[in-house]
């Protein structure tokens, strides 16, 4: 199937606690990525064990890298100082389709799926406080996983077929504009290079 001329947007929205951040960030993305890739690359399974939660991410280096740079760049954005406490990340997929112009063929990218991670920053206060608000999340990331799980194997309509060995390029987005503004991050994709192309 070809991909759709408006890709799929999937909202996941997370209130996390401040010092949990990147340890859930990191699970959200490599989650997501995990079931998008498409790749033979071997799973491997991370622990949070202040949560008891487990997930599933790719053995790659790339992607471990790119997911830890734009984990850094979302805490820099929701910094104490900042005054912020909310942002947005946006994975986006792509597809390669041949783009024909009046003299020769060449290829696009065409997003088919868009991931929006909303998350808001809960500082807890109190020992009791740390306590009750880690339970919650903890609850709150396996719905979140199991939502991602249950997304990626139950919608596929919308999925490219698989023309190459080639994962599909993805790109990922900070944003502190959290009203799902797809026209903008699509501009601040184009401005930064188009989608991330792995190596692999």
């Amino acid at each position: 199937m070809a991909p759709a001329e408006t890709p799929t947007l999937i909202p996941l929205d997370l209130t996390v606690d401040r010092y949990y951040l990147a340890a859930v960030l990191r699970a959200l993305l490599h989650s997501i990525l995990f079931h998008r890739r498409f790749t033979s690359e071997r799973p491997v399974d991370v622990d949070i064990d202040a949560l008891n939660v487990t997930y599933a991410r790719l053995e790659d280096v790339e992607v471990e890298r790119t997911v830890d740079d734009k984990v850094r760049a979302f805490e820099r954005l929701v910094d104490p100082m900042s005054g912020r406490n909310r942002g947005q990340i946006a994975i986006m997929f792509f597809a390669r389709r041949p783009k024909k112009s009046w003299f020769s063929t060449s290829e696009e990218e065409v997003c088919w799926e868009q991931w929006a991670l909303t998350i808001s920053i809960r500082d807890a206060l109190s020992e009791r406080s740390q306590l009750g608000s880690r339970r919650a999340l903890q609850i709150d990331l396996v719905s979140a996983l199991k939502t991602v799980s249950e997304v990626t194997n139950e919608q596929k309509e919308h999925v490219p077929p698989i023309v190459s060995s080639d994962p599909f390029p993805f790109q990922i987005m900070v944003s502190a504009h959290t009203d799902a503004s797809w026209g903008s991050m699509f501009k601040q994709m184009i401005a930064s290079g188009g989608p991330w192309m792995s190596t692999v």
